[in-house]
């Protein structure tokens, strides 16, 4: 089984899982950064795949706007990452109450 494959099961398991909780007010959304050719085909009906980095702004943008409560946030992952993202909750961050994680690693 390839790379791709593995992930879409591990999201498949994830999504069935998250739906016997029946979570009305959680969003997945799943970005491939460097996607092969059968990758953006989603197994999951509820989780869209999209091709390419999110553009982080217009995502917390949108969240702030649609929020119910206080927007979690959880980030692991390169310095860059890891930057881009708080740098966009910082900007939302007068507007609506947001939690914030960074886990950050090393090699």
């Amino acid at each position: 089984m390839g790379r791709g494959l593995s992930a879409w099961a591990w999201i498949r398991g994830v999504e069935t899982t998250l739906l016997t909780f029946q979570l009305q007010f959680l969003t997945i959304q799943l970005y491939v950064t460097r996607p092969k050719d059968d990758m953006l085909v989603s197994p999951c009906p509820n989780v869209p795949a999209y091709a390419g980095r999110p553009e982080w702004r217009s995502l917390f943008n949108r969240f702030v706007e649609q929020r119910l409560g206080t927007i979690g946030v959880t980030v692991c992952g390169p310095g860059t990452l890891s930057d881009s993202i708080r740098y966009a909750v910082r900007e939302q961050i007068s507007n609506a109450s947001i939690d914030f994680l960074e886990e950050s690693f090393t090699w």
